[in-house]
């Protein structure tokens, strides 16, 4: 059991590349398969004993699947921090909701997985996500989930250990999770399954950008426009997609100021992170801050 004393948690986001959804009626085993990145920085949260109150950014918390698994737990208080928005595609509700779920495992010696599974939960009952939890608590790096469900249901496969390698995002708007499974779920049925096989015949960093912007070409996140504002760029890149309205670019090692450069004069709010890794779970880099 990891119990973190005195210290600020960090956690990364993630941004799913594709993927196919599978439902079933019992929400444990109703998820997704695919991958994605996870993504360093992402959220920090820090917790003590209390009434259940979650705070996102200083004020009330509005994630709904979050919000719930902390009526029901009512042990943590917990205060979350993020420069990420919600609702952009960067998983901030499955990162905020597990959290809270494990906020409460390290303040009363619960399983960290049973808890987790637990935010896997709330997320499918509000149809906020369907794998992000999985892979964020699973994950490392490339995260490719090869069974649906929550964790101890699901399979993950890593790939990419610790790399020094840059990605950067810019925001292009909002899209709710519940209404993407709903207005595009065919497309993303059909063409999450054919990105899977371009990925499984090349497991890779390269592979998974193909089959992702692949994806999110055909999906309709990807646009004509989108396309033509990174035709200066493109020989820059190793490779970019869109998930939901977020773009994400992994630029040439020697070129991430170009391109980082080039996407402000277009977008105006570029971000860079590093791929993460899943060191959060196995030591918590500790900073002071917790409340007791």
């Amino acid at each position: 059991m990891i119990k973190p004393t005195d210290g600020m948690v960090e956690m990364p986001v993630h941004v799913t590349g594709f993927f196919k959804p599978y439902y079933s009626e019992d929400p444990t085993t109703t998820g997704s398969v695919g991958a994605g990145l996870l993504l360093t920085p992402g959220i920090r949260f820090r917790f003590r004993r209390g009434n259940g109150d979650v705070l996102f950014n200083g004020e009330a918390c509005r994630i709904k699947p979050a919000h719930y698994l902390s009526t029901k737990l009512r042990e943590a208080s917990v205060e979350i921090f993020t420069s990420l928005r919600p609702s952009v595609g960067y998983a901030i509700s499955a990162a905020s909701t597990l959290a809270v779920a494990l906020s409460y495992a390290w303040l009363t010696g619960r399983s960290e997985r049973a808890l987790a599974m637990e935010a896997h939960v709330s997320e499918v009952e509000h149809r906020t996500g369907l794998g992000d939890v999985l892979s964020i608590f699973e994950g490392s790096g490339l995260v490719f989930r090869e069974k649906a469900g929550g964790p101890g249901v699901g399979k993950v496969k890593n790939f990419l250990g610790p790399i020094n390698t840059t990605v950067i995002t810019s925001d292009l708007g909002s899209m709710e999770t519940e209404a993407m499974l709903s207005a595009l779920d065919y497309r993303i049925k059909r063409y999450g399954e054919a990105a899977m096989r371009i990925f499984i015949s090349q497991p890779s960093l390269e592979g998974f950008l193909e089959a992702a912007n692949w994806f999110s070409e055909r999906v309709g996140f990807f646009t004509a426009e989108i396309k033509d504002i990174l035709r200066p760029v493109r020989h820059m890149i190793i490779g970019s997609y869109v998930k939901k309205k977020v773009l994400l670019v992994v630029p040439e090692p020697n070129l991430v100021e170009d391109v980082k450069e080039y996407l402000d004069s277009v977008f105006g709010n570029v971000r860079l992170f590093k791929i993460g890794d899943n060191e959060w779970v196995k030591s918590l880099r500790v900073i002071p801050g917790i409340i007791h």
